[in-house]
């Protein structure tokens, strides 16, 4: 048997990429045994270096009852590689529950690329919490209605993004309670310390939705002229 020695876990890669179906079962069945997080995390984020179709149960499992949200969100990144199998009925409801706080944003790339047409209604109530997140799975998984949704709350910025922002803020004191790091002075956190909110500034937050809707305007008429061009030829 071909082996190798590791002085890190991530290392893998180095030796093998994609990873042999070998590799990812033994990763899977040691996970459900590892309860150091940036170990978790280390093994959930390798498992998106393969091609081959896997049972991701054990990467909804450990989302399920981990409080950690870079473990939560590094699940996410293999979820949305498309190589996920099992997941189908558990991804909707577990991005529309709250508790999962920022470690949800993932699963709005996931449901969009899995669940396709099917995820629209779920990606697009969780926006006030994850509106960078919706705007790129909606220009994938959506259509006119999704083109509707998003130039409505282009109209409306000024009276959802306030709003938006302090939810970030909320759900990023919650996780940071969970994983016993201070609050800074004012119980507010910088965005100095936290990119997440950097990337929620209202002026980026502005021109990512305004990009996005010039996308999904250039795809609903692509679908629109071959809908048309279908019809001709009946």
């Amino acid at each position: 048997r071909r082996g190798f020695i590791l002085k890190e876990l991530c290392e893998i890669v180095e030796f093998e990429a994609p990873l042999s179906e070998a590799t990812m079962t033994l990763l899977l069945r040691r996970l459900p045994f590892l309860h150091y997080p940036p170990a978790q995390e280390q093994v959930v984020r390798l498992l998106a270096a393969t091609n081959i179709p896997y049972d991701a149960r054990p990467l909804t499992q450990l989302f399920d009852r981990t409080d950690n949200f870079n473990v939560k969100w590094g699940i996410g990144n293999p979820l949305s590689c498309k190589k996920s199998k099992y997941i189908e009925d558990w991804i909707l409801p577990a991005l529309q529950d709250e508790r999962h706080l920022g470690g949800r944003e993932m699963l709005c790339d996931a449901a969009s690329k899995i669940l396709k047409e099917g995820a629209r209604e779920a990606i697009r109530n969780v926006f006030l919490w994850f509106p960078l997140w919706v705007m790129s799975s909606l220009v994938r998984c959506g259509g006119k209605e999704e083109l509707d949704f998003l130039t409505e709350r282009l109209d409306t910025f000024n009276e959802w993004w306030p709003e938006s922002y302090e939810q970030a803020n909320r759900d990023l004191l919650a996780e940071y309670a969970l994983l016993g790091m201070p609050e800074e002075g004012d119980g507010v956190i910088s965005m100095r310390r936290e990119p997440r909110l950097m990337r929620s500034t209202e002026k980026h937050c502005r021109k990512k939705l305004e990009q996005a809707i010039r996308r999904l305007e250039k795809k609903v008429a692509r679908l629109a002229a071959k809908e048309a061009k279908k019809r001709g030829k009946e």
